[in-house]
């Protein structure tokens, strides 16, 4: 993936590095690298296979793409922040894994916004005791489809169509 359309407080922790660069347009990122945007900040990820990612402030997310995959699928691990994505082809496979659910996509545009975590809690589900992250993520879909699952369960969700998961 590239880096492009950056403005602001952009930063990339290359994976298995302890510092950061500034992240800057033209700037190729790998898989496990980290970004950052700061407050009034914001940038823009191109794939090679179409897909393009434009993120919004105070966000935070690791690549999961390698370049074996790229034509196939890529994805992202946001830990939290906003995102908009446009999956241009339908036979591109895009994923954004989150703390609370993973939001698999295919030929769509949606919004993710996943806030800031605010440590774990405990939830009883089916007699069961589960500790999650307390997280809230909310997906809205602008065009086609996205598949928002966790292990409770999953959801489609269309266009025009909104979708929330608290952790």
């Amino acid at each position: 993936a590239i880096l492009t359309n950056t403005e602001g407080g952009v930063s990339v922790q290359r994976y298995g590095q302890t510092s950061s660069v500034k992240g800057s347009s033209g700037l190729l990122l790998y898989e496990g690298d980290t970004v950052k945007t700061a407050n009034a900040s914001r940038t823009s990820l191109a794939f090679l296979n179409g897909n393009v990612i434009k993120v919004n402030e105070g966000s935070e997310f690791s690549l999961e793409i390698s370049e074996k995959i790229e034509d196939t699928g890529s994805g992202l691990f946001m830990k939290f922040g906003q995102l908009f994505s446009k999956v241009m082809r339908r036979q591109a496979r895009f994923s954004v894994n989150t703390p609370v659910a993973t939001i698999a996509v295919r030929g769509t545009e949606f919004d993710a916004n996943l806030g800031k975590p605010r440590g774990m809690k405990n939830i009883r589900r089916d007699g069961q005791n589960f500790r999650v992250p307390d997280q809230n993520l909310n997906v809205n879909v602008f065009e086609g489809l996205v598949n928002l699952a966790n292990p409770f369960g999953e959801q489609n969700i269309g266009a025009g169509q909104s979708a929330s998961v608290q952790g």
